[in-house]
C-alpha cells in the first residue's frame, strides 16, 4: 500500500510539473493588456508601444497598451494587482514603485506583495535642469546660489513622493542645502515651469527635456543623477562626478500580478530579452534619451532590493510624502 501511495504521488507531481510546463508553453493564446499608468504621450508610452509591437510579434499574439492613468502610477498598479496571475495583463512603472509602501503606507494594494516583477528594460539617470537663462550652469554655481537663498531654493518634480523629489531631498542633505520642492503633474509641466521662470530648477526624467528642450537651449542641463548612458551627450556630467556621492537612475519595469507561474515569467523573460535587442525597439528608446536595459527576474528583484535600501534612510530622515 505505502508503495502505490508514493508511485501515485511521484505520479501526481510529475503531472503538475508537467501542467506548469504546459502553461507556459500554451502562453499566450490570446491577447496580452500591458498597462500604463500614466497617459499618452510620454517616454513610458514610446517605450510601451515599442515593447507590445516586438513582443507581439515574438510571441504570436497581440499586446494591447492600456492607459490607466491617475493618482501617480496607483490607479493603474492596482488595476494590475487585482488582476488574475496568469500573465494576461502586465505593468509598466518606473522605480517609483521603490518608494510607494514607504511614503504611501494607506494605498489600497501593496505593491511589494500584489505585484511580482518580471523584467527589467531600462534604465536611466534624471536630469538636473535650469532655465535656458539661469546664472549658473553648473553643479558648484548652483548650490552656490540655493545657499545664497534664505527660504531655500525651489526645484519642480513631476509629483511629491516621485523619485525625483526623493533625489532632491537626498541631493540637498548630502550638499547640506535647503531646498523646496515645487509639485507638478507630470514630469512635461515640471519642465515647462523651469522654461517659464517659474522655478530656477526642476529633476525630471530624460523625455521630459531631451532632446527638444535641450536642443532649443530652452534649458541648461546641471547634472545627471546618476551613471551617464551612451545615448545623452558627453558633456553632461554626473552628481557624483561633481563631488557628490549619488547615483540615482529612474528603471522601468514590467510586472505582473503576484501569483503568475514560474513557467510564464520564463516564457515572457525570454521574450522580453529578445525584443531588447530590436534595433526598432532600441532607436525608438534611444530618441527619446531611454537607455535599454535588461534585467531578468532575479536580477529585477535584486535592483529592486538595493534600490530601497538606498531610498528608505533619505525618505525617513527627510519626511517625504505623497500628493498621490
Amino acid at each position: 500500500m505505502a508503495q502505490m501511495v508514493r508511485k501515485c504521488s511521484i505520479s501526481l507531481l510529475a503531472l503538475a510539473l508537467s501542467f506548469a510546463a504546459a502553461q507556459g508553453q500554451d502562453f499566450p493564446d490570446r491577447a496580452v493588456r500591458l498597462v500604463v499608468p500614466y497617459p499618452p504621450g510620454g517616454g513610458m508610452d514610446v517605450t510601451a508601444r515599442a515593447l507590445g509591437q516586438k513582443l507581439g510579434e515574438i510571441l504570436s499574439q497581440q499586446f494591447v497598451v492600456e492607459y490607466r492613468a491617475g493618482a501617480s502610477g496607483t490607479i493603474g498598479a492596482e488595476t494590475v494587482a487585482r488582476a488574475a496571475p496568469d500573465g494576461y495583463t502586465l505593468l509598466l512603472i518606473p522605480s517609483d514603485f521603490v518608494t510607494a509602501p514607504s511614503i504611501m503606507p494607506r494605498m489600497n494594494f501593496n505593491p511589494t506583495q500584489d505585484l511580482a516583477p518580471i523584467a527589467m528594460v531600462s534604465d536611466n539617470p534624471m536630469i538636473v535642469v535650469a532655465g535656458g537663462d539661469a546664472p549658473f550652469s553648473d553643479v558648484k554655481g548652483w548650490l552656490n546660489a540655493a545657499k545664497a537663498s534664505p527660504d531655500g531654493m525651489a526645484y519642480a518634480t513631476p509629483g511629491s513622493g516621485t523619485l525625483d523629489h526623493v533625489i532632491g531631498e537626498w541631493i540637498g542633505v548630502t550638499a547640506h542645502v535647503k531646498f523646496v520642492q515645487v509639485p507638478y503633474k507630470g514630469g512635461v509641466e515640471a519642465a515647462a515651469a523651469v522654461v517659464a521662470g517659474d522655478v530656477p530648477v526642476g529633476i525630471v526624467s530624460t523625455p521630459s527635456i531631451y532632446p527638444g528642450l535641450t536642443s532649443a537651449g530652452k534649458v541648461k542641463v546641471i547634472a545627471l543623477t546618476g551613471d551617464r548612458p551612451p545615448t545623452l551627450p558627453s558633456s553632461w556630467t554626473t552628481l557624483a562626478e561633481n563631488g557628490l556621492p549619488i547615483n540615482a537612475t529612474l528603471w522601468l519595469g514590467i510586472f505582473a500580478p503576484s501569483g503568475i507561474p514560474d513557467a510564464i515569467v520564463s516564457r515572457l523573460d525570454r521574450a522580453i530579452g529578445q525584443a531588447l535587442q530590436d534595433d526598432t525597439v532600441r532607436k525608438h528608446m534611444n530618441d527619446i534619451g531611454f537607455s535599454p536595459l535588461f534585467l531578468d527576474q532575479a536580477a529585477f528583484v535584486e535592483r529592486i532590493r538595493t534600490d530601497a535600501s538606498h531610498y528608505e534612510p533619505i525618505i525617513r530622515q527627510t519626511g517625504i510624502t505623497s500628493d498621490r
